[in-house]
């Protein structure tokens, strides 16, 4: 039985736990009851297990039962999730309260209990959603809770929620899901009152936020719940969202340049920064890199616009102005950016300079003298767009702007000006209210304002706006008002109007201006152009008349040409033969250009001219012979013959047209004359009373009859009769007493001359007596001149013998006096004794005869007798001596004479020396009869000095025909045919002129001439002692004689080099590849000629390496010249001379004095300049036939090696020539020097030196202004001018001016190259009144413009103006001799130009410095130092003349002896010596060093430093390496340093070193202290592409008194950046690269800064740190080197990479040099490190800031942090954003975890960037091993990638360290150091010698400076000396 009731009770007990596990409380319950029953009356059964059970269980009930209420707040606790207990327990408890049974009545209880707590926590809940919960507004935290709630109450508790709660909840439910509906639309952004919002979510965050620290109720109702976050959580997410919506669209709006839409963008991200920044931290960033973006997109619009500016089109700006604008007014961080703004300024300065060129360019082609009207037209349709657009846009954008722009401003200022029409720029912020351009109309002006009006009524925008509104209204309507009713709206006219208006007016005044200056050229170009101005009718309102202008044009040409046939007509009728003349030759030129329009320019003209000026010179040459039939007739008709003779007269004199015809008629009356016995008289008389002039009223007819005088040799005795009159003969006594003399015994001891004027007088006497007695005698018609000449010749043969060398006895003196009276009484007679007698005989004059002796005056015959020893005391002989005779003075017959009394007396040769072949053979002719007469033809010669040079030669042998024997290899057999030759050479017995071919050497280059002399004989040169006789002192002193040799040239000719020739210079014309000599080498007649002169091959291979030079320097442009058949060519600089081609005679000359030589040749350039122009010639075959050869130097004989026996002379400047001159005459036995006083007494010559006499101007224009302004007050004087010019070209710059069409029509031109006919006329007419002639210098000397016009001595005589200052006084003095002369009138001016004074070291500031008064001695001082200077250049060419003078002769000598191998051997030296330049003994070299001091060159500064000194000091020095080339030549090397940064740099961008005015100095200490200590200031530069171009430009531009004035000159660049605008493309954009890529600010570019270098003959060295960086920019100078066509020296660019070839690399990385690295900074913060971190995070920042300033602003910084852990504090930061500050940990110490995080940071490395490692520790770690693996690991991986090894820096701080694991770690990589530091002060110095260092700089300094010097030195001996 106790078994059966425990069995029973076991289940019972196991329902009630499983009930009570199931939360069924009624089983439960009935089960416990049951078992209550049991345990009651069973209790003794029950085994005590299953009592423990039946406790247990109960408990179990009870405890369940109890813990109902609690699952309540577990419901809540678990946030509506554990329901289930809580469900199951109400379930149970629900069926228990709705039994009846008792047993269930404690469980209804419960439940009611149970039900009742849940009501409460639910109503609770409620209550404080209600309140404080909701107030929060933690929607998203409440509305979840809710949601659950209310499914759980409304669902499966349903039954046991009251319906009134369930309802409550409900509605709550509702009622908050409505207020985040409207809180969230509270929280939306519109278009307004953003900032409103943004605060409004700010408020929000805050409080959600704010909730997280102090928790609502919510940990009250729902024990630890975290739902209170969601809220916060999710309105942040909400707001980031929101701004990546805002972000995505900014960047979509600026992609599609919708800005209005970035800029609220931007401006709503802003306001989140600013707002709401602790929510959203990362926004701040994400701003930065949109505005990054905009910055990059503006600049990028910037350079695009900049591109298409400097394409000079505007009208694509126009297309991206939108964009432009947009940016600068929407974009707010734009003009907040510096480098924007600069970017901004620079598209403004760049589109202002080039609209206001374009309108400066249409301005001046509308002020023009040449037009295009098509052109024009294109111009102002052009400028009119743009302009409008400009007008209407910019100045708008102006006003917009937020910052002052300079060049908006200017931009302003031109519309102003140019674009007002139709515009009222002072109503601009009225057009910005309106929202309407400038020149909007009427119509668009109220259409905008109806539009805004709608905008902002205040019926549109509500009350709360009402006042905003109402004040937007009245400013709308105010802007209307203004704009509406403003005048400028009534202007309907175009920009340019009233430009284009005048245009016909312009034309007209044109028109009239050329007609009157005679531009007829210009009138036939004005005339060509005017058909097409109609194309301008339609651009002006009311249309342009272009039909009527034209019209109104050819009238004004047709009226000047109708005007001058009228002048013609009236000037040949009123007989104003000068103007005719004037008015002929303005006609002739008209014709010339004007006959292609025949209805104003009619080509038969002048048909009726000439036949009335011929038919009427004919008429008056019968009424003139009419008035000769008889001698009565004559004297009757005097008068009428005169008449009819001078008007006759002024025909021939004033139209020299009809010179030659009317010259005929009157040569024939006048011959009729003289057939009548009674007609010498007659014509004597006649001549007489026409040169006196007495009988004529009128100025203009006394000239006329004056120059007929001259012009008629029938005249020649009226002529004698007047000099003898004029030059009336002073007492002897008194002559004798004014002469003076002085013996210069050395050039320190000058004596004066004791003259025994007695003795003078006395042979003076004896002399006038004989010569009385003699003309008496021999002048008589009957008289025989031959005994004359026996009777002297007799007294000279008694003298015999007799020498130079002799004391001459008292009887010898006094045969002097009377053999000269014998030469001048035969010259007298010779000369004027037939019209002496015809004169005596005639009746009733016979004491005229006396008047018309050509008789020596009593000075002439002076300076004879005591040039002979008379009055030098009883013992004298011939000496060498000079005399000054003035200018003018009758110097030939002085000479004639003395050559006469030389040759009979001395029995010597006399050569009579002058600067002029002109001269020499006018003076020549003078005295040629009285040559023959006396015998002495042969022994006398007149020649020009060099002539008498090579004469003294040419006597020895002919060196030219046996060199070209020795060339031929037949030297023996040509010494005998020219001996044989000589030997039979026939004499010619008449006078000849002789040829020698020589040349002239001068510094630069080889003349080639042909000397001519005029003497007796055709035979050789005799051997006879020679005198020399001198005209004018200066031939000793002229470029063409002393210090100059005189060149024997071979003319080899073969046809083989003529085919070379020809093949170089057709190779030369087609451009491209030049011909080398191994390319000429290579053809056959090369080889063909080789064998025609064997042992010469080194002669052949120089004769063509000279073609192959010399080929280059024909491509001069040509000048035609007035003469039909000669053009002027300008051959370069290396020649410097112009060569003439006479094409009709098929020959090239060159000018000589004062004319043109075609004797003269400058070697191969003559040549080719006969290849040239041989299309132009008559016979092409023939004249190159003649011209190809190879001309071959022989020899060169110095000038200066003259000895003749004696040397006297006669000179006009003895007075002016200096101490060197002197000194020269002194080596020549010229010692004694003897003044002479004036014939004609004091000379009436002016010359102001101290006030207007000398003018100095500033500029060429005030220059020409001044000679314009001095001629015409001359003119108004009626005196007249004429002005020397240097040379040709000055003169034409001058004729080219505007000036010199303002000097009206009197005006000539006297050039060499004109022909004698044309030069002769305009010296006739130089010194006429009125008259203007523009000459050359060469006309200065020799030249008589003598004046025979009254009028022009009446008012002051010819005034002389000079337009430079002469290099030596003697010129100056034969320019003043041109006036003034004979006793006449005459003044001088001077007028200079500044820039024509600095050959003389004179500067332009100067002249304020020195008193008006002393100009002329400072002018002189200076040029007394220039000559210094020249003379010491002569002396050393004297000294080479010599050496050369004396080899040739030794070679003659051996030529002449037939020694074969000696006369190679000698010849050979020779040639070499005269075909190569001579090594220079000295030789100068600048050297400019233009070094870049940015910030990027500090890493390379030491290399620099290190670099310029090997290059100056040391063995490997660029002096050194050029002594050891060159031995025998020293080298003199100029130093100048130029540091220079970027543009940006401003005031620092160049730094220069300045030696007393110079940037060059021979102080190598000093340049090497000013290149250390700019080198050590490296910093700047901004971008990474630097001003290369400006330094090259300011380098080349210095002008001090000692820059670029060596021989040599180089400029050498030290840089590793490219010049802006050449940065070098890459694959993607770098940022900061080049700041000026598309214009430099300044307009540079690489050509300019060559064309400066090439102008100063400066070479280039391009030394580059960064070859890949700078190569495009070294291509580009090259390039610019190369086509530049003035480069005729091969000037160029020596590359020279500063770094080993393997360190040069085509990539990003390599353009960004040292700046694109990733700096991992790998710092122990061990516990060691406490106190010594500071100086640690300090040295960290001294690194960071080094690399700052060397312009590193790409790098990345990144630090990592370990002691026994390791930690990273900074990630890839930008260095410009790394911070400063680094925080201390503190621990033990592991390098393994720290090369860990260190190699992870550089795999994560840029491909821009290069990883640098730099590790410092001050301690030791177990794991050094590990840390070593991990670098190397990375160091391999580096390497396959870049092929360098990691920049890897270990440095060990302090004395703790173990050097061994340090040196373990560095070892990991090849490129690894270790760096010592042992405090924090060597760390930072540590730091900032790494943040220093270029590792690509591996090459070492000696290797780079040897390669320089090699470069300077081969170039030296390449360019200088030809090697």
């Amino acid at each position: 039985m106790r078994g059966s009731i425990n069995s029973q009770l076991n289940p019972l007990l196991d329902q009630i736990f499983s009930s009570v596990n199931k939360k069924d409380f009624v089983r439960a319950a009935l089960m416990t009851s049951q078992v209550t029953l049991y345990v009651r009356h069973l209790d003794d059964y029950i085994r005590p297990p299953n009592k423990r059970r039946q406790k247990d269980a109960k408990s179990k009930y009870q405890q369940e039962l109890n813990r109902v209420t609690g699952y309540v707040d577990k419901f809540f606790q678990s946030t509506f999730e554990e329901n289930k207990d809580l469900l199951r327990s109400l379930t149970s408890l629900k069926q228990a309260k709705e039994s009846s049974d008792d047993a269930m009545r404690p469980l209804a209880s419960s439940y009611d209990d149970t039900k009742k707590a849940l009501m409460d926590r639910v109503g609770e809940f409620v209550a404080t959603v209600e309140g404080s919960l909701f107030e929060a507004k933690c929607y998203d935290d409440i509305i979840p809770l809710l949601r659950l709630l209310l499914r759980h109450i409304s669902g499966q508790f349903k039954i046991h929620v009251p319906t009134e709660l369930l309802m409550e909840c409900e509605h709550l439910y509702e009622r908050i899901q409505k207020e985040k509906r409207d809180h969230e639309q509270q929280l939306e952004f519109g278009d307004k009152h953003v900032e409103e919002i943004i605060e409004l979510w700010g408020r929000e965050l805050d409080k959600l936020q704010s909730q997280l620290k102090t928790p609502y109720l919510f940990k009250r109702l729902l024990w630890g719940s975290n739902a209170d976050k969601a809220s916060y959580r999710n309105m942040k997410n909400r707001l980031l969202t929101k701004v990546e919506r805002r972000l995505k669209q900014a960047y979509d709006s600026l992609a599609s340049r919708d800005l209005r839409s970035v800029q609220e963008s931007m401006e709503f991200l802003d306001l989140i920064v600013q707002k709401l920044q602790k929510h959203v931290g990362g926004v701040g960033v994400k701003l930065n890199k949109l505005r990054e973006r905009c910055k990059d997109s503006f600049i990028h619009l910037c350079n695009e616009i900049k591109a298409v500016l400097d394409a000079r089109e505007i009208f694509r700006f126009e297309e991206k102005f939108a964009e432009y604008r947009g940016f600068t007014l929407h974009v707010p961080c734009i003009l907040s950016c510096e480098k924007c703004k600069k970017e901004f300024a620079l598209v403004n300065q760049i589109l202002y300079g080039l609209f206001a060129s374009e309108i400066d360019s249409f301005l001046s082609s509308l002020d023009a003298e040449v037009f295009d009207f098509a052109s024009i037209r294109v111009a102002v349709l052009r400028l009119r767009k743009s302009g409008d657009f400009i007008a209407d846009r910019l100045t708008l954008l102006n006003e917009e702007v937020p910052v002052n722009d300079r060049w908006l401003g200017k931009l302003q200022d031109l519309c102003s000006k140019h674009f007002s029409c139709g515009r009222d720029f002072g109503k601009l912020k009225f057009c910005l209210e309106l929202g309407v351009v400038p020149s909007a109309r009427a119509p668009a002006i109220r259409k905008a304002y109806k539009e805004k009006a709608r905008q902002c009524h205040p019926d549109k925008m509500g009350n709360n706006s009402s006042g905003d509104a109402g004040e937007m209204f009245r400013s709308i309507k105010e802007a209307q008002d203004q704009l509406l009713f403003s005048d400028h709206l009534k202007d309907r006219s175009q920009a340019f109007d009233e430009a284009l208006k005048g245009i016909g007016q312009r034309l007209r005044a044109l028109s009239n201006q050329f007609m009157d200056e005679q531009q007829y050229e210009m009138t036939k170009h004005l005339l060509f152009q005017l058909p097409a101005l109609k194309e301008l009718d339609n651009l002006v309102v009311p249309k342009l008349k272009s039909g009527e202008t034209q019209s109104s044009v050819r009238e004004i040409v047709k009226g000047h040409v109708e005007k001058m046939r009228v002048e013609v007509n009236t000037h040949w009728s009123e007989r104003r033969y000068k103007d005719l003349n004037d008015s002929i030759s303005d006609l002739k030129q008209m014709e010339s250009h004007l006959k292609s329009y025949p209805d104003i320019f009619s080509t038969s003209w002048n048909t009726g001219i000439v036949q009335s000026i011929e038919t009427e010179i004919e008429t008056l040459g019968q009424k003139a012979r009419a008035c000769l039939q008889s001698h009565s007739i004559a004297k009757k008709r005097e008068g009428d013959f005169r008449r009819f003779f001078i008007e006759m007269g002024s025909v021939l004199v004033e139209l020299p047209s009809f010179k030659a015809f009317t010259k005929h008629v009157m040569s024939n009356i006048l011959e009729s004359c003289l057939d009548s016995a009674w007609g010498y008289s007659f014509l004597f008389e006649f001549g007489l009373s026409l040169q006196r002039g007495g009988e004529y009223v009128d100025d203009n007819s006394k000239r006329i009859a004056q120059m007929l005088v001259g012009e008629f040799v029938h005249f020649k005795e009226v002529l004698t009769m007047c000099w003898n009159e004029e030059t009336s003969q002073k007492p002897v006594e008194d002559v004798v007493m004014n002469i003076k003399g002085e013996h210069r015994k050395s050039a320190n001891l000058t004596e004066e001359m004791n003259i025994d004027h007695m003795e003078l007088i006395k042979c003076f006497k004896l002399y006038d007596k004989n010569y009385k007695s003699l003309l008496g005698e021999y002048i008589r018609p009957e008289a025989d001149l031959n005994t004359l000449v026996q009777k002297m010749s007799a007294l000279s043969q008694s003298m015999q013998p007799i020498s130079c060398d002799k004391m001459w006895s008292q009887k010898e003196k006094e045969t002097i006096p009377i053999l000269l009276a014998g030469v001048f009484s035969l010259f007298t007679v010779l000369k004027s004794g037939a019209s002496y007698n015809r004169i005596e005989s005639a009746a009733g004059s016979p004491s005229l005869g006396e008047k018309l002796l050509m008789k020596p005056h009593n000075i002439q015959v002076l300076t004879l007798l005591y040039m002979f020893g008379c009055g030098k005391g009883p013992q004298s002989s011939i000496d060498s001596q000079l005399m000054q005779i003035r200018t003018g003075e009758g110097k030939s017959m002085i000479l004639g004479a003395a050559a006469v009394i030389f040759a009979l007396l001395v029995r010597v040769r006399v050569r009579v020396v002058c600067y002029s072949e002109y001269l020499s053979t006018r003076d020549f002719r003078l005295f040629e009869e009285v040559f023959r007469r006396f015998g002495v033809l042969e022994d006398i010669a007149y020649s020009k000095i060099t002539a008498f040079a090579e004469d003294s030669t040419a006597a020895k042998g002919n060196i030219r025909a046996l060199t070209e024997s020795l060339l031929r290899g037949n030297l023996r057999s040509a010494n005998s045919d020219l001996a044989k030759k000589r030997a039979t050479s026939p004499e010619v017995g008449k006078r000849k002129k002789q040829k020698t071919q020589s040349a002239l050497i001068t510094s630069s280059s080889v003349v080639d001439v042909t000397c001519e002399y005029l003497t007796g004989k055709g035979q050789e040169p005799s051997a006879k002692d020679e005198v020399l006789l001198v005209d004018e002192v200066d031939v000793f002193f002229g470029s063409e004689f002393y210090g100059k040799t005189y060149n024997q040239v071979i003319e080899f000719k073969e046809p083989e080099v003529a085919t070379i020739l020809k093949r170089i210079w057709e190779v030369h014309c087609k451009g491209g590849h030049r011909l080398r000599l191994k390319d000429v080498k290579a053809m056959p007649v090369y080889t063909s000629l080789l064998k025609k002169m064997p042992p010469f091959g080194f002669l052949l291979d120089n004769e063509i390496s000279l073609m192959l030079s010399q080929v280059k320097k024909v491509d001069g442009e040509g000048l035609i010249h007035p003469n039909a058949f000669v053009c002027c060519i300008f051959l370069p600089a290396t020649t410097d001379v112009p060569y003439y081609l006479d094409s009709q005679n098929d020959r090239i000359g060159y000018k000589v004095m004062d004319s043109i030589s075609y004797n003269v040749t400058f070697g191969y350039s003559t040549i080719f300049a006969y290849l040239k122009e041989a299309d132009k010639m008559t016979n092409k075959t023939a004249a190159l036939s003649r011209a190809l050869v190879m001309p071959i130097s022989c020899g060169q004989f110095s000038y200066a090696n003259i000895t003749p026996k004696r040397i006297l002379g006669v000179s006009g400047t003895l007075e002016a020539i200096g101490q060197y001159e002197k000194n020269i005459l002194n080596k020549y036995g010229l010692e004694k020097f003897v003044y002479v006083p004036s014939v004609y007494g004091d000379s009436n010559f002016h010359f102001d030196k101290a006030g207007n006499g000398i003018y100095l101007e500033t500029d060429k224009s005030n220059f020409y202004h001044r000679i314009s302004a001095e001629v015409m007050v001359a003119t108004k004087s009626k005196r007249a001018v004429i002005v020397f010019f240097r040379d040709r070209a000055k003169l034409n710059e001058f004729v080219a001016s505007p000036t010199y069409r303002k000097l009206g029509r009197h005006k000539s031109l006297l050039t060499e190259d004109m022909s004698s006919a044309e030069k002769e006329y305009v010296i006739s007419q130089a010194a006429t009144s009125g008259q203007i002639t523009l000459s050359t210098a060469v006309f200065g000397r020799g030249t008589d413009f003598f004046c025979k016009d009254e009028v022009v001595e009446k008012g002051g005589g010819v005034l002389i103006i000079q337009t430079f200052l002469s290099e030596e006084a003697s010129e100056e003095v034969q320019i003043q001799g041109r006036t003034a002369r004979q006793g006449k009138r005459g003044s001088y001016q001077m007028i200079l130009v500044h820039s024509d004074l600095t050959d003389f070291g004179i500067q332009a500031s100067e002249k304020d410095k020195v008193p008006r008064n002393k100009w002329y001695e400072w002018l002189c001082e200076a040029r007394l130092k220039y000559h210094e200077e020249q003379c010491l250049l002569i002396e050393n060419n004297l000294q080479e003349a010599t050496e050369k003078d004396r080899m040739t002769h030794d070679y003659f000598n051996s030529l002449l002896a037939q020694q074969e191998s000696k006369s190679m051997e000698q010849f050979k030296n020779l040639y070499e010596l005269i075909k190569k330049p001579p090594v220079p003994s000295l030789v100068s070299i600048d050297l400019a060093l233009v070094i870049d001091i940015t910030g990027s060159m500090a890493p390379h500064a030491h290399n620099v430093v290190s670099t310029v000194e090997s290059l100056l000091i040391g063995q490997n020095a660029l002096t050194s390496k050029l002594a050891h080339n060159f031995p025998e030549t020293e080298f003199q090397l100029q130093l100048a340093c130029l540091g220079f940064r970027d543009i940006d740099d401003g005031s620092n961008q160049f730094t220069e070193a300045l030696n007393n005015g110079s940037h060059f100095t021979n102080d190598i200490t000093n340049t090497m202290y000013f290149v250390k200590s700019i080198c050590a200031s490296s910093s700047g530069g901004f971008d990474l592409a630097e001003d290369i171009v400006g330094a090259l430009q300011h380098c080349a531009s210095w002008h001090g008194g000692g820059d670029w004035t060596s021989d040599m000159k180089f400029m050498m660049l030290f840089t590793d950046a490219s010049a802006h605008g050449l940065f070098p493309q890459t694959s993607g954009p770098i940022s900061n690269s080049d700041n000026y890529s598309v214009r430099h600010p300044a307009g540079l570019t690489a050509i300019d800064a060559v064309t400066s270098m090439i102008s100063k003959d400066i070479d280039m060295f391009f030394c580059s740190f960064n070859p890949f960086a700078t190569a495009r920019t070294e291509e580009q100078f090259s390039q610019s080197f190369k086509s530049h066509p003035d480069n005729s020296a091969e000037h160029g660019v020596t590359s020279i990479p500063m770094v080993p070839p393997d360190a040069i690399e085509s990539s990003h990385s390599s353009i960004l040099g040292s700046c694109g690295r990733h700096i991992i900074f790998v710092l122990d913060e061990s516990g060691s490190m406490k106190y010594s971190w500071s100086g640690v995070v300090a040295a960290y920042n001294q690194y960071i800031s080094k690399r700052k300033q060397n312009q590193s602003g790409s790098d990345f910084v990144s630090v990592v942090q370990f002691d026994g852990t390791s930690r990273i504090t900074v990630q890839q930061q930008p260095i410009f954003a790394a911070p400063e500050a680094l925080s201390y940990s503190g621990g033990g110490t592991a390098f393994h975890p720290a090369a860990v995080d260190a190699c992870k940071l550089a795999r994560g490395t840029p491909r821009s960037h290069t990883p640098a490692i730099i590790f410092m520790s001050d301690g030791e770690a177990y794991d050094a091993a590990n840390a070593a693996m991990e670098f190397s690991s990375l160091n391999n991986a580096v390497y396959r990638m870049s092929n360098s090894h990691l920049e890897l820096h270990v440095i060990a701080f302090g004395s703790g360290t173990n050097q061994a694991q340090l040196q373990q770690i560095a070892s990991a990589s090849r490129a690894g150091k270790v760096h010592a530091s042992s405090n924090t002060a060597e760390l930072a110095s540590v730091f900032v010698s790494i943040a220093t260092t270029q590792n690509v700089s591996l090459l070492l300094e000696s290797e780079i400076t040897k390669k320089i010097s090699e470069a300077v030195s081969d170039i030296v001996s390449l360019e200088y000396f030809g090697n």
